[in-house]
């Protein structure tokens, strides 16, 4: 990919800032106090519907849940998918976990140059020690 390519796609999402919603905040909130009582079932469940609805927040979560293994078996692959699909959409968080996913080759190719971009895109996003993490990425 060109260094081009590279600021067109950095430009592009990091000023496309789409409303990060949650979703229906009944559905939300069951999710998360399933979460409190490690019901991790229904947790799954409330994410996962409110994921392939669309939501970003809900794609974090759930991509995160397969990231760590935490009611589901762990997938690196499943949670690039629903996390690169939440940064898409200009999460923060997606964007930084999706930056790590890239600087260690957890369930996509190790790339250095996407994981420094998405790492980027969180830190203009606001998110806190971004930098730090930066300089963790080889040159």
């Amino acid at each position: 990919m060109s260094l081009k390519a590279i600021a067109i796609i950095v430009l592009t999402l990091g000023f496309a800032v789409p409303a990060v919603a949650e979703g229906p905040k009944d559905v939300w909130k069951d999710a998360f106090e399933a979460m409190k009582r490690d019901d991790y079932p229904t947790a799954v469940r409330l994410f996962r519907s409110l994921a392939e609805l669309g939501y970003p927040s809900a794609q974090f979560q759930f991509g995160f849940l397969y990231r760590r293994g935490d009611g589901v078996r762990q997938d690196y692959v499943e949670a690039a998918k629903w996390l690169q699909l939440a940064a898409n959409q200009g999460h923060v968080w997606g964007q930084s976990n999706l930056a790590f996913m890239y600087r260690d080759g957890e369930g996509v190719p190790q790339d250095y140059v996407k994981a420094h971009m998405w790492f980027n895109l969180a830190s203009f996003r606001g998110t806190s020690n971004v930098a730090l993490r930066l300089r963790r990425i080889p040159r």
